[in-house]
């Protein structure tokens, strides 16, 4: 194993990549800072990982969209579900991994659903007016994250408290299509040492019928939603060195759904996710250290023709970590996680049961000389189920010259199986052991003149994965340790600045992927609702100083998708075409504090299919303003 890694970093190194450098809205990369990469703040020259960053001018550009709509935008990441009805369950795949293999964190926290499937967190409660930005990891980062970060992470970072005394009110309402609105509102006030953000959103659509009807007879109703959110943060600085910020967060997503593919019904589903906890900052001349827990409450209730069926779990995490300065080219960061996760069940194999992982880890930052950096990782995993297991990563960076970096890396990865699978009422097995990857990441970014060139390579194995099986003739089923999955695919971004008010970025995507039985026969070479090309290109046309343009093109090719047939009682593949989708927005900025927005999505109307079974988006307009007082 360590040679292959020697070999590796013989041959390359590895920088950070930006692929939205033309877009990210920073002078320079040596005055972006990002806090993924190591837990803590790092500027990203000195960062040896490759990094996807949606900052604040990208995401003030996107105001009349939402999470799912902007990540499925992004290069290597498909969300499907984000142009199909609004209400309709998002899957988030990053490089082809499953929806499961990609974590989520809010300031650095996870973010887990303990009574899912999966344990995928539910993008839906999620509203991109409480986001400073974005910071996405791609590949495996179980090092510093633990369990689920087998694709990559995906770090929300929320708006921080104002720098100085005083107030400030804005907010933000758009309306739309379907009989669609959103409304938020922040308010973030500073006096001294004390600050407090307090956030409100509501938003609500009629929707369209999640499931498409096959006769067209238009009998099929409508699917909406309502989703109502409450956030708070209060920053205390106790101190010249000492920072600590307790939160709550509140969020409540009710909607109705279709009973599957080609099929109407009056189901309901309501959630109730709440999560509050504390994170403290220490710093000193030699030492950065933080505290970060987190306490997840979650909720749901499915109402469908069979009854009621109620989900109910909890979370805690709690992370301690510092990062220790040797010297300026050698910084350690080492810390401890503890997460307990606990479905309540009475019905359960075992009533009411819960699970946790305790991980000691390490990280060692190497800057040799100034074009260098490398970062070697370890992570030891002690889980109450299955007992022990370890994690590993070694990246690293170099530019050869002021504007050419070259970059690698390669590491392991885990997903711990979770309480309904190991305990719950269809399937269980209680001696389930963790899905275990392995992946690399290498490529290069160039900046020459106004133009960037991204091209990045990755591949990744997946041993182990938990899959339910059920025998047809007893109909007896279970979750066993099976399968394996392989990924590879090519990145490539193109950001070229024609003229000062014309910027033009490409992005093309080739994902390859199969799945693979224990004995390594291959039981598919496609991955379900991914395609093995994507094209995406945006261009930015500023009309004026306040006029702004812009035209999306996605080109999403061929794919398959799997469809129970309840006539035959067999799983078809089914091939879903290719699909050109155009979409047009336009923004008028009145002044500072004013500005309006307007978007046109399916510009053309196509009709295309991202669900088979499933309807999707036609074309529909939304319109809003943004406003702020100080």
């Amino acid at each position: 194993m360590f040679l292959r890694i020697f070999l590796l970093f013989s041959f390359l190194g590895i920088s950070s990549s930006v692929y939205a450098q033309e877009v990210i809205g920073f002078d320079s990369i040596e005055n972006i800072t990002v806090t993924t990469h190591s837990k803590l703040p790092t500027q990203i020259d000195q960062s040896s990982k490759n990094i996807l960053i949606i900052d604040q001018e990208i995401l003030s550009s996107n105001r009349f969209s939402n999470l799912a709509e902007l990540l499925n935008q992004q290069l290597g990441i498909i969300v499907n579900g984000a142009v199909s009805n609004p209400s309709l369950n998002k899957s988030v795949y990053i490089q082809g991994g499953a929806s499961e293999n990609a974590l989520f964190l809010i300031d650095g926290s996870p973010i887990n659903d303990p009574t899912a499937i999966g344990g995928s967190f539910d993008i839906r409660n999620l509203s991109l007016s409480s986001i400073e930005r974005i910071e996405i990891l791609k590949g495996a980062q179980s090092t510093l994250y633990g369990s689920n970060a087998v694709s990559g992470v995906i770090n929300i970072i929320t708006k921080p408290s104002l720098e100085s005394d005083g107030t400030k009110l804005s907010g933000i309402s758009t309306y739309g299509s379907f009989y669609t609105a959103s409304h938020s509102i922040q308010f973030g006030i500073r006096h001294s040492n004390i600050s407090l953000n307090i956030q409100g959103d509501y938003s609500e659509s009629d929707g369209i019928s999640e499931a498409q009807d096959p006769l067209s007879s238009d009998l099929f109703d409508r699917d909406g939603f309502n989703k109502k959110s409450l956030n708070a943060q209060l920053s205390i600085q106790a101190g010249k060195n000492f920072k600590i910020s307790p939160f709550i967060r509140l969020n409540s997503f009710n909607s109705s759904f279709d009973a599957g593919a080609f099929t109407d019904s009056g189901d309901r589903y309501e959630s109730q996710y709440s999560s509050t906890g504390i994170n403290a900052d220490y710093q000193s001349n030699a030492h950065n250290a933080k505290f970060l827990y987190s306490f997840t409450n979650t909720d749901r209730v499915f109402d469908t023709s069979f009854g009621l069926s109620p989900f109910k779990g909890k979370h805690h995490n709690i992370d301690l970590f510092d990062r220790y300065s040797l010297s300026k080219r050698v910084k350690v960061t080492y810390g401890f996680n503890y997460q307990r996760y606990q479905m309540i069940d009475e019905f359960a194999t075992s009533p009411n049961p819960s699970e946790h992982i305790t991980s000691p880890y390490v990280n060692v930052h190497l800057s040799p000389t100034l074009p260098i950096n490398f970062d070697i990782g370890y992570r030891y995993n002690t889980h109450s189920r299955y007992g022990n297991n370890s994690t590993y990563e070694i990246s690293g960076s170099y530019w050869l010259n002021s504007s050419i970096k070259i970059y690698s890396s390669y590491g392991s990865a885990f997903k711990a199986p979770l309480l309904p699978q190991l305990f719950g009422a269809f399937g269980a097995n209680p001696d389930l052991l963790p899905e275990t990857a392995e992946s690399i990441q290498l490529g290069f970014n160039w900046e020459f003149g106004s133009s960037t060139l991204g091209v990045n390579y990755f591949y990744r194995d997946i041993k182990d994965i938990i899959t339910f099986i059920s025998d047809p003739i007893t109909f007896e089923s279970q979750y066993v340790n099976l399968n394996q999955q392989k990924d590879q695919g090519i990145e490539v971004f193109l950001g070229v600045r024609l003229l000062e008010k014309l910027k033009i970025n490409f992005q093309y995507a080739h994902l390859q992927g199969s799945t693979l039985s224990d004995t390594g026969s291959t039981l598919s070479d496609f991955l379900i609702r991914r395609p093995k090309h994507r094209i995406n290109t945006q261009i930015d046309y500023s009309i004026s100083d306040h006029l702004n343009c812009t035209v999306v093109w996605d080109n999403i090719g061929q794919r398959r998708d799997l469809f129970f047939n309840f006539d035959t009682f067999m799983t078809e593949q089914i091939d879903l075409s290719n699909s050109n989708l155009f979409h047009l927005a336009l923004s008028f900025r009145h002044s500072e504090n004013l500005t309006f927005f307007s978007k046109v999505n399916n510009l053309f109307n196509q009709d295309y299919i991202e669900v088979f079974g499933y309807n999707n988006q036609p074309r529909n307009l939304t319109v809003g303003i943004n406003w702020m007082m100080n």
